[in-house]
Order: structure tokens, then C-alpha cells, then sequence
């Protein structure tokens, strides 16, 4: 066992639940599947509603799983209409996970919807050429 540790990034999507449909912190399993595969444990980075700063202390990886597109002004760019699913406190967490790793020199990977498929997918992945250790696994 290698005991790594990995951090995941998550989503906010309405889910039933006992109390009826309500905001909850979601991200597929898959994700932590594919690091316990390789002995690694998942711990999850839901979106936050004040201004993260978190500490990665502990933490030897990190995945970005993205979701929809990222606000533009975060880039000093103004929004189109063809934007799909901004979640301003994904962004914002997300963006933040990104600068610590840098900053505590952690790997961090950024995935969205296209890349998380070459993950699970070995079809996908055959198509696309895409050879690695996870692909298609």
C-alpha cells in the first residue's frame, strides 16, 4: 500500500433526499474508485460559500474534476450567451486548490467531463489514442 492521499474537487447538484430535493455536494464515484485502484484514499473538496483557503497538508495529489464553464471574470473577460452551468463557488474553490498546490509543489490534475471519460471509458480512450496508467481503467 502506498498510502498516498489524493484530493477531489466536487460539484453542487440537487439530489433527493430525506427532507425532498435539496443543494448537496456531489461528485461520482468513479473518481474515488479510480484512486482506490492504486491504494490511494480519496478526500473530498466540496465547493465553500466564504473565501477558501485551504491547506494541503497531507494531501500528495490533487484532481480538479471541473464541471461547467469558468465565470469569465475570473479572467477579466465578460460572459457570452453560450455559457452552460457557472457555479461562481466551484470557481472559486477550485481556483484556490489550484494556487496551494502550486504553492506546497503538489501534482494537480485538472479534469473535466471529456477527460474524466478517457478515465473510466477504455472505448473512449481507444478512440481519442489516449494511452496512460488510468485510461480506459
Amino acid at each position: 500500500m502506498n498510502n498516498l492521499t489524493i484530493g477531489i474537487s466536487t460539484g453542487i447538484k440537487n439530489a433527493q433526499m430525506s427532507p425532498g430535493e435539496i443543494p448537496c455536494a456531489v461528485l461520482s464515484v468513479e473518481f474515488i474508485k479510480l484512486c482506490n485502484k492504486f491504494d490511494a484514499q480519496a478526500v473530498i473538496f466540496p465547493p465553500q460559500f466564504n473565501k477558501p483557503d485551504f491547506s494541503l497538508k497531507g494531501i500528495d495529489g490533487l484532481i480538479i474534476t471541473g464541471g461547467g464553464d469558468i465565470d469569465p471574470s475570473h479572467y477579466g473577460e465578460k460572459p457570452i450567451d453560450k455559457l452552460e452551468r457557472v457555479s461562481i463557488e466551484r470557481d472559486i474553490t477550485e481556483l484556490n486548490l489550484l494556487k496551494r498546490a502550486e504553492e506546497e509543489n503538489i501534482n494537480a490534475d485538472v479534469f473535466g467531463p471529456l477527460a474524466f471519460d478517457n478515465s473510466v471509458s477504455k472505448k473512449s480512450a481507444a478512440i481519442k489514442k489516449i494511452k496512460n496508467d488510468v485510461s480506459g481503467n
